[in-house]
This record gives structure tokens, sequence and C-alpha cells, in this order.
């Protein structure tokens, strides 16, 4: 992967649905050449797909968080099934780092919506819930794109 690669990737990441012809310009290539960097990159498995980013606060969800659950082998099949039934839990991860087992983002309505899933999980896991503030780095392909300085923006909080 070289940084013509790495230049496709993040206008992709903004733009899945840029044509080619755009995209040629952006990286300065003919239109069947940016064409074929892509279908190499979508061929050796990088582009896996696109899809849509959803603006959760627009659909009435502004919150997010991830909690953190530690889940007894008991109640994990239980835990997993609400996660698949919530629909304030967009995502689920199953770690293994020698406590937290699962990460679960969440984007919900307000603080007391985040109080009944915390409610809901207490029957099933030993959880904690982390509120995020501000988002320093996001869709960056490597480390040290931040964007704005975290350290700024939590200070105004």
């Amino acid at each position: 992967m070289d940084d013509i690669d790495v230049k496709i990737i993040k206008i992709l990441r903004k733009n899945g649905r840029i044509s080619m012809q755009h995209l040629a310009k952006e990286i300065n290539m003919s239109g069947p050449a940016a064409t074929d960097r892509v279908k190499k990159l979508e061929d050796a498995g990088i582009i896996t797909g696109y899809g849509a980013h959803i603006d959760e606060a627009k659909l009435g969800r502004p919150l997010h968080a991830f909690i953190t659950a530690t889940v007894s082998i008991e109640n994990r099949k239980r835990l997993y099934a609400y996660i698949e039934e919530c629909v304030s839990i967009v995502r689920a991860y199953y770690v293994f780092t020698g406590g937290t087992e699962v990460i679960m983002e969440v984007y919900a309505t307000g603080t007391d919506e985040i109080g009944r899933i915390q409610r809901d999980l207490f029957e099933l896991a030993m959880t904690t819930t982390h509120i995020v503030m501000n988002e320093p780095l996001k869709d960056s392909l490597f480390p040290g794109h931040v964007q704005g300085s975290f350290f700024e923006d939590a200070s105004q909080s």
C-alpha cells in the first residue's frame, strides 16, 4: 500500500459515493487508473464494502456512550440476545483484556435511556458506562491525525 492508496481510502471514508472521475481528480490520476486502484484495494480485501454514515443526533439519539461489561458464562447468551434486541446499541465487541469482556457502543436519547439500559444489564453483567464528551480522533487512517486539540476541547466543556 502506497501513499496514493492511503489517500484513496481517506477520500472513500469521507464519501463512499464519490464518482471515479471525481476521485481521479483528487488523486491526480486518470479515471481508469483510479478505478483500477480501487478495484485492487477491493480485491485485496482492504475495502470490504461501502455504507452510510448516520448522524445519530439527528435521529434523536445525541448521547454517545460506551458500556463495558463483564459477564458470567451463564449469562453470556442472554447478554448477547439483549445486545441484538436493544436498538440503542449500535456495535458490540467481544474482547479479552482480563476483565471486561464486552464493549457496547450506544447512542441514546438521554441519560434516562442510558439508565434504563444499565438497569436492564444489571441482571446480566457488571458494567461501567463511559459517556463520550468529544471525539478528537475520527476516521483517521493512521495515528497522529488528531482533529483539533483534545485538551483544548475538553477544557471548554
